[in-house]
């Protein structure tokens, strides 16, 4: 609960300033704000790994800029090298704030955007080039995130 307080607080200044007037009622509303986000979503273990963590990372920073610069590429080549199209791709995250975190991700580099969460656990991507490995980069994003999340990865 008290890292909640400090983050809505911080919220508040970031939005109203550090002014003392704001923080006679930031503080109590941040104070209500952690309260009650406690109260309707319980804070639930987590075991975050920070290996992984930054395996991620590094993963997301390096295709972030290679997939910027073949876009870039693609976008300034007298004869547009595309292959637009959809990629259908399985997803072992369960629908619901991880899987969302995923596709949030994916969506973050450029070439590929998901545009479908089916029933049946997989996702439908929009690719500018489908002969690129868009679901292999995915599914290595996919575990990278559950070895974060301290979670065993699906084989």
């Amino acid at each position: 609960m008290v890292f909640r307080f400090f983050f809505f607080l911080a919220l508040w200044l970031i939005l109203d300033g550090a002014k003392f007037v704001g923080l006679i009622i930031g503080i109590p509303a941040a104070g209500l704000t952690s309260w009650l986000s406690v109260r309707l979503y319980p804070p639930v273990p987590s075991r975050f790994c920070i290996i992984p963590a930054l395996s991620l990372l590094w993963f997301f920073l390096r295709h972030s800029i290679v997939a910027g610069v073949d876009v870039a590429w693609r976008a300034l080549h007298p004869r547009l090298p595309l292959c637009p199209g959809f990629v259908e791709v399985e997803c072992d995250i369960p629908k619901g704030v991880q899987r969302d975190v995923h596709l949030a991700m994916c969506s973050l580099l450029p070439g590929s955007l998901p545009v479908e969460n089916k029933e049946n656990q997989s996702v439908v991507l929009h690719c500018l080039d489908t002969r690129q490995p868009v679901a292999t980069l995915m599914k290595q994003q996919e575990k990278l995130l559950q070895r974060m999340r301290g979670e065993a990865s699906h084989a």
